[in-house]
């Protein structure tokens, strides 16, 4: 995941569009049972803004499947985040090497903020009766659990 600014200058363009396919380990997900179920997808524009600088614009999709927290389901869901940051060789954090920009650990950071806390199949998951264990997603069950 690494942009060249060289290669936009060479162009004689002041911008670049980008996209990536990354497979990151699935130990970033720290939710049970669930895992990435495709490699994550970067696009986005790098824009120059000086001889060794530029900022970056960019979105990331990301899809994971696995275990319902609640219903105990198997499901995949996909995200989308979206970022824009200034990489130059003088900025604090995003640094500019020798005319690269790594963008790993902006996406990392990026996929990790945009982690759900727990995977639901379903905003409106019902989960399981606490009683019989049904799903109540499927109809209720015959407990007279209120």
């Amino acid at each position: 995941m690494i942009i060249d600014l060289r290669d936009i200058k060479r162009q004689g363009k002041d911008s670049l569009d980008f996209y990536f396919e990354h497979t990151f380990d699935n130990q970033l997900i720290d939710i049970p049972n669930v895992t990435f179920s495709a490699p994550v997808k970067i696009s986005g524009t790098a824009f120059l803004t000086g001889e060794h600088s530029a900022v970056i614009d960019g979105e990331i999709e990301f899809s994971l499947v696995g275990d319902c927290t609640r219903c105990l389901s198997k499901a995949e869901k996909t995200y989308f985040a979206s970022f824009c940051e200034d990489f130059g060789k003088e900025e604090n954090g995003n640094l500019v090497k020798g005319d690269k920009i790594d963008l790993t650990e902006l996406v990392i950071a990026t996929v990790l903020t945009e982690m759900p806390y727990s995977f639901l199949c379903t905003d409106e998951c019902l989960g399981l009766c606490s009683v019989c264990g049904t799903n109540l997603n499927n109809g209720n069950c015959n407990c007279n659990n209120k």
